[in-house]
């Protein structure tokens, strides 16, 4: 498991510091639970804070990239570098439903500075893809990720054939630098028996 060099950081408007990045399942399994974890030195080299996250898609099948956003609050003023610890996961994922993503568009938005992307997501496998979730990660010029969120489709569970419009719009600070992005689908599968009975016990 190996966690890019693309990564980067940024203050947000609410004084909020990101880390954001790519990691590359470099195995031959589905990974899960894939945790990214960071700590935090002031110019002095002293341990000043420490954070972690899992990766946005909940399954990394082999051979994949997805993105990671670590969120850190009050740092001092003096914090100078970060540091990754080695990516913790487990090898018992189980693949993710095939969906399609379509009909995407992206676009900065100046008078507010967000980055807006729309688009579709369709179920493309025979059984129903539940709690459907779109993953975006934005790179400036150079490959760096600068941005790293995600967004639910308005229908989040799709039968099979069925697709459903998303937007997902990235905040909190001035995306002027955004050049291209990438967007992944989640979700797990059920089978419409299951997805029922799942509904009735919730109902």
């Amino acid at each position: 498991m190996t966690i890019l060099p693309n990564h980067s950081a940024y203050a947000s408007s609410s004084n909020a510091v990101h880390i954001v990045g790519e990691v590359e399942n470099n195995t031959t399994k589905y990974l899960d639970f894939v945790e990214v974890k960071a700590n935090i030195f002031d110019d002095q080299g002293n341990l000043v804070d420490t954070n972690f996250t899992y990766t946005w898609l909940e399954i990394l099948p082999p051979g994949e990239i997805t993105c990671f956003d670590i969120l850190l609050f009050d740092l001092p003023e003096n914090w100078d570098r970060y540091e990754f610890e080695d990516v913790a996961y487990r090898t018992d994922g189980v693949p993710a439903p095939k969906m399609t993503i379509y009909d995407d568009n992206g676009a900065y938005d100046s008078d507010f500075g967000w980055y807006e992307i729309t688009g579709q997501v369709r179920n493309d496998d025979s059984k129903v893809a539940e709690s459907v979730s779109v993953i975006g990660t934005l790179h400036n010029s150079s490959g760096t990720v600068v941005g790293s969120d995600f967004a639910y489709p308005d229908d989040e569970d799709l039968y099979p054939g069925q697709a459903s419009a998303f937007e997902l719009l990235s905040v909190g600070r001035d995306y002027a630098d955004v050049a291209s992005y990438r967007l992944q689908a989640d979700g797990s599968s059920q089978t419409h028996q299951q997805w029922l009975r799942s509904r009735e016990q919730t109902d």
